[in-house]
């Protein structure tokens, strides 16, 4: 409801009456417009304090900061892959032995050796096999280029649990670094620690001690790039590996046109590149194909290499940001025009992605999507103040001519209801006046109790509850608007079947005329068949439209199956076929139970429709009301078996009226119109059997409606 109205129900619709108040001032919209803009501002802030959007940032940073570029000509990666295990069989068997043979391949050029031979492989203690243990230390020391990984790991306070070195001969004759990945809480690897310090000793990240055994010195990070840094990609997965010059499988070193004065110089990188391995992960180059370590270490040692480093904005950097967009779009969005405003939206978010970038390729990244975020709510809001800020004033503005036209807008409704009901009743000329006329039986009945009996009654219907159960009346067979009109005007038990009976009966006639001039039948034997198959079509004729059948009727008429024909392939055939003789067993009316389940079905459609109706508090119990109008006291009605406590007076009143006018109709096409005194015996009948409210209907009696109208 609008504030400074009041809400007047109009049947299913509600106006809204004008305020005494009359309209809000400009400097009231402006004041309620800051304290909004605040408080979404307050909401933006809480949002980006708390990094709620760290997924989306980090998605959008990631599509924004790739720009791959040239591989570097000295990093060369030799993957552990599927063809070296074929190969070899399980790395755990050979790991150590292989891999000091391929040093010893790979130093075997005199002058030609690599810089460095990084293996991405954790020694961390002896394997029990001395032999293999003593050729990987004499490969390494003989070498004097060879680079093992480390490991750490730390609980969830970030403190050391762990930590696993090459064990101590090894350790003794090459460098180490850790191969430990950062991945972020989304599961992706974005980021690179560096100058780490582990129980009091400084120790490098595998990159940093390959970059320090390729280039004689440590790595130099500007002093205003603090660990964990951006982590730059050059390559996506697959392209440090498989392609010539620049990787290839690790069996591939031992063949022997393998040529090791190739990587002379060079960084050799070598590791698990085989799925089984498990040492792949996701990165921002391809969010579909994860990248395998000995992959995501390469990038690293060319980022260092190439100096590409990227560190984050201080914190109060980035909060300065914010408050500057909330600030200076807040106050723009409330004096500007909303297309002015939409344009500097737009100006404003492409402009920041090219600045982000131009900030990203200069050393520094910034927030990405919350100042974008910021000023897209800040002008939804915008938006939506003044489109309710507009609706206001309008509705302000038409609600009193609203509520003087009160009455005519109500009247418009009911007539509605009237047209439409009318529309249903129209689909059939046997039902056309059902609707109108069980509404103003309803109608009388109900001031008649309301004249009769005291407020304190139950009996007693005041003006509301009788627009209620008028409008209830009105639309309680809105359902069959879907029940199938040769249901609704089945005059007869055939129905449009009988002709086909009849055609089949004067076929069976000519074939017996046949028989009898060919002289397969005498004259009597002819005239008897005739007068049988005559008598047998009069009595399907009266059987078709008769209003009640006994017995020894529906005995008859099941042994009409065994009537046959020659059809025109010569061949015996019924006469009635199977849903000829269900539609002449029907005792009472002219619907078999397949078509009288349909007919009842209304009763379902009409709580469906009607359930999705919204009508106001005046008239919440019409849908109820009309969808139970065939619902009896004893609990046999349908469509849901109420029985007395469940079924309401209003119900049990319109259940009574429609019962009244089916039975006192002339232009229902399966029975005659009764007499009003008929009508009234069959309805005692119905109460002293339980069904109906026995002293509704003697007050229904009482006050003569539907008398004078028969």
């Amino acid at each position: 409801m609008l504030e400074g109205g009041a809400n007047i129900p109009l049947g299913v619709f509600t106006v809204a009456a004008p305020s005494a108040r009359g309209g809000k001032t400009i400097k009231g919209q402006a004041l309620k417009k800051i304290i909004g803009c605040g408080v979404i501002s307050i909401l933006l802030m809480v949002l980006f304090l708390t990094n709620a959007l760290y997924r989306f940032e980090n998605m959008a940073q990631d599509r924004l900061y790739q720009d791959f570029g040239i591989i570097h000509p000295d990093i060369f990666v030799f993957g552990i892959d599927e063809e070296t295990l074929i190969e070899f069989g399980p790395l755990q068997f050979w790991a150590r032995q292989r891999v000091a043979e391929a040093i010893k391949i790979l130093n075997s050029a005199p002058g030609w050796e690599p810089a460095v031979i990084a293996v991405d492989i954790l020694y961390s203690g002896v394997s029990g096999v001395g032999e293999a243990d003593e050729a990987l230390v004499r490969a390494a020391e003989e070498s004097g280029n060879v680079v093992f990984g480390a490991a750490v790991s730390r609980d969830f306070r970030g403190e050391v649990r762990t930590f696993e070195r090459p064990f101590d001969a090894l350790r003794q004759v090459s460098s180490y670094g850790l191969i430990n990945g950062l991945i972020d809480l989304d599961g992706i690897v974005r980021r690179m620690e560096f100058g780490l310090k582990i129980e009091g000793e400084a120790v490098p990240t595998f990159a940093e001690a390959i970059y320090k055994m390729y280039t004689g010195a440590p790595v130099e990070i500007p002093e205003n790039i603090s660990s964990p840094m951006h982590l730059t990609f050059t390559g996506r997965p697959g392209d440090f590996y498989g392609t010539i010059g620049m990787g290839t499988s690790f069996k591939d070193i031992f063949a022997e046109d393998f040529d090791p004065r190739f990587f002379a110089g060079s960084i050799v990188l070598i590791g698990p590149f085989a799925h089984g391995l498990m040492d792949t992960f996701f990165t921002p180059t391809d969010l579909s194909q994860p990248m395998h370590g000995v992959e995501i270490h390469a990038n690293k040692v060319q980022m260092l290499l190439d100096g590409n480093f990227k560190g984050h904005a201080p914190e109060w950097a980035n909060l300065a940001i914010m408050l500057l967009v909330l600030i200076g779009f807040s106050f723009a969005f409330m004096l500007l025009d909303i297309r002015i405003s939409f344009a500097a939206l737009v100006v404003f978010a492409a402009g920041y992605v090219f600045l982000n970038r131009w900030i990203f390729d200069n050393g520094t990244i910034i927030t990405l999507i919350y100042p974008i975020i910021s000023i897209a709510a800040l002008f939804v809001f915008s938006l939506v103040f003044r489109y309710i800020a507009d609706k206001i004033a309008h509705i302000t503005a038409i609600a009193e001519m609203n509520a003087k036209h009160f009455a005519e807008v109500k009247e418009l409704f009911n007539s509605f209801v009237r047209v439409m009901t009318a529309a249903i009743d129209e689909r059939t000329p046997y039902n056309a006046n059902h609707t109108v006329t069980v509404a103003e039986y309803t109608k009388q009945f109900v001031r008649y109790l309301r004249n009769k009996f005291l407020s304190e009654s139950p009996y007693h219907m005041d003006e509301n509850r009788e627009e209620e159960l008028i409008m209830a009346a009105y639309l309680h067979d809105v359902g069959k608007i879907v029940t199938p009109i040769e249901i609704m005007d089945k005059a007869s038990r055939l129905g449009d079947r009988l002709p086909n009976i009849t055609q089949r009966f004067e076929i069976k006639k000519l074939y017996e005329k046949t028989m009898h001039l060919s002289g397969k039948l005498s004259k009597d034997e002819y005239n008897a068949q005739i007068e049988h198959i005559q008598d047998t079509q009069a009595f399907v004729e009266w059987a078709d439209t008769a209003e009640f059948l006994t017995d020894e009727d529906l005995r008859r008429v099941k042994g009409l199956k065994q009537i046959t024909y020659a059809d025109h392939d010569g061949k015996d055939a019924h006469v009635f076929e199977e849903n000829d003789i269900i539609a002449l067993s029907t005792r009472k009316g002219t619907l078999t139970p397949a078509e009288r389940g349909i007919m009842e079905n209304h009763a379902n459609v009409t709580e469906r429709l009607l359930g999705n109706m919204k009508f106001s508090k005046a008239l919440e119990n019409v849908p109820n009301w009309a969808k139970s109008h065939h619902e009896f006291i004893d609990g046999t009605g349908y469509p849901r078996q109420l029985t007395e406590d469940q079924i309401p007076i209003e119900v049990r009143i319109l259940t009574m009226v429609d019962i009244y006018d089916a039975l006192t109709a002339s232009d229902r096409p399966y029975k005659k119109a009764v007499s009003h005194e008929v009508a009234m015996g069959v309805l005692k009948s119905m109460a002293r059997d339980g069904k109906l409210d026995g002293e509704l209907v003697q007050l229904f009696a009482d006050s003569g409606i539907g008398k004078m109208a028969t």
